[in-house]
This record gives C-alpha cells, structure tokens and sequence, in this order.
C-alpha cells in the first residue's frame, strides 16, 4: 500500500473510533454524519454509504433510510473514504444497547 491508500484506511478508522450514534437517529442521520467526518479529513466518500439497522442490516446494499434506530438492534455500517484517488472500505456491526444471547450467537 502506498502513503495515499493507508490514509484513506486511517481517515476510516478514525471515524469509526468517533462515531457516536444513538438510538432514535435515522439511518440517514448517521450516513451525513459519516460524509461531514470524511469531508472533515478532506476525503469524500469512495462509495454510497451503507447504514442498515435491525432486520435491515442483513441487506447487502442497504442504504440508509429514513428508518429510526432502535435500542437493542444491530446496526451495519459499511463506507469508505476517498483520498488523493485511493479508495478504503471498511463494514462494521455494531448493537445498541447490550446484544441478546441470539444476537451473540449469530454474530460468532
């Protein structure tokens, strides 16, 4: 990888690290949270972001909805940052609230 490429993984990284959601935002809050932290690192998004939550989250291509997240759902957030013309992509699932016993056992 070079220079440009590990920035745009860091820039991704970062947001994940910095991004707080709660229950009773709409996926597409989240989604222009996710577009104001990369325009932030001077990035752009390498793709649509993808924000799904619930029974939402099991859709590939989930884009984000007007949907409102909801205590103890999962939630799949998957984006990547553009930078200097290299490209990062990273998914991640994430619960609100404490995952229940099947939600565990799904995810292992």
């Amino acid at each position: 990888m070079n220079r440009d490429q590990l920035e745009a993984v860091r820039i991704a990284n970062a947001i994940f690290r910095a991004l707080p959601f709660r229950p009773g935002e709409s996926e597409k809050d989240v989604a222009l949270r996710i577009g104001s932290l990369l325009k932030g690192y001077g990035a752009k998004p390498a793709f649509k972001t993808i924000v799904a939550s619930g029974s939402r989250s099991s859709i590939p291509h989930g884009y984000a909805t007007n949907k409102r997240i909801i205590k103890g759902e999962q939630v799949m957030i998957d984006f990547g940052a553009l930078f200097n013309g290299r490209r990062s992509d990273i998914t991640r699932t994430f619960f609100t609230g404490q995952p229940t016993a099947k939600q565990k056992k799904s995810t292992q």
